[in-house]
């Protein structure tokens, strides 16, 4: 991957059962450097298919502001510190991103 892509902003969005392990999560993240921001929804409802049945469960959602080159290091933390079996970790590439964004964000993550 050249230096450019993996300057790429992305959006890595993750749930977890409770709002505290978000918050914790959140902050390791960011110490971590592996991010420069991560949002805190504290309660949200998900319907979901799991083993065959619908289940409706209170969330917390995070979304982590990284960059491209990070994602398979944050994927690993998170899969190392989630209590989920099976952790919902998308990554969505980021189409504009204002410059002024961009380059804080990249000014408060690791570099890769």
């Amino acid at each position: 991957m050249s230096s450019q892509d993996s300057n790429k902003a992305l959006v890595v969005i993750t749930t977890v059962a409770v709002e505290a392990d978000a918050v914790s999560l959140a902050k390791s993240v960011l110490e971590a450097g592996l991010a420069a921001c991560v949002q805190v929804i504290p309660a949200i409802r998900s319907l979901y298919v799991w083993k065959g049945e619908i289940a409706d469960d209170r969330e917390s959602l995070l979304l982590i502001k990284t960059t491209k080159g990070l994602y398979n290091e944050l994927e690993s933390f998170i899969l190392a510190r989630h209590q989920y079996e099976t952790p919902e970790i998308l990554a969505i590439p980021v189409e504009s991103v204002f410059s002024g964004y961009l380059e804080w964000l990249l000014s408060n993550v690791k570099q890769t």
